[in-house]
């Protein structure tokens, strides 16, 4: 086994699971916090979707695996976070 591919592996995985954190808490419900740290957390989440699908495809790239399901799923996912943070952007900006 190439050392470098099972080190870039370990280094991808944790990525991956460190990359997870902020899309489930920044999706779970921060309805105690104003608008703006919503939009915030929203924004966050839709970077670590990126993080993610990033590294999805470095481990597709490296060991031939297929993920277009979860691909799939993480676009959903940012496309979900983009609406929400238009949404809080907007109600924001109309309180001004």
């Amino acid at each position: 086994m190439d050392l470098k591919l099972f080190t870039d592996g370990i280094v991808i995985a944790s990525s991956f699971s460190f990359a997870m954190i902020p899309v489930a808490i920044g999706c779970s419900d921060s309805s105690r916090f104003s608008k703006a740290d919503r939009k915030n957390f929203f924004v966050i989440a839709r970077g670590s979707a990126f993080e993610c699908s990033a590294a999805l495809d470095k481990i597709e790239n490296s060991q031939k695996k297929n993920f277009s399901d979860i691909k799939s799923s993480l676009e959903e996912i940012s496309k979900m976070l983009f609406k929400m943070i238009s949404n809080l952007k907007n109600q924001i900006e109309a309180k001004k």
